[in-house]
């Protein structure tokens, strides 16, 4: 949704440097910055793609980003679209 190019889980590495690749564009590890921007303009969140949802790949599929709050983030997020 929202990532900037910030370290990337193990398992988003390939696809990160692929779409990097084709469109020289940051992303988060799947979806390229000039992709999520609507509106306003992207709010940048440090998080890679599985952070943005709650997933810390690199510790388990059930472990939670300990650096990004990905909950306050998307309460945030609704409360500026309100």
């Amino acid at each position: 949704m929202f990532g900037i190019d910030v370290a990337t889980c193990a398992a988003l590495l390939l696809p990160h440097r692929i779409v990097k690749d084709k469109t020289g564009e940051v992303n988060d590890g799947l979806v390229a910055l000039g992709s999520e921007t609507w509106g306003i303009g992207p709010e940048l969140w440090p998080a890679d793609h599985a952070d943005e949802i709650g997933h810390d790949l690199d510790h388990g599929v059930q472990a939670r980003p300990t650096h990004f709050d990905y909950l306050a983030n998307y309460e945030a997020l609704v409360a500026r679209l309100m």
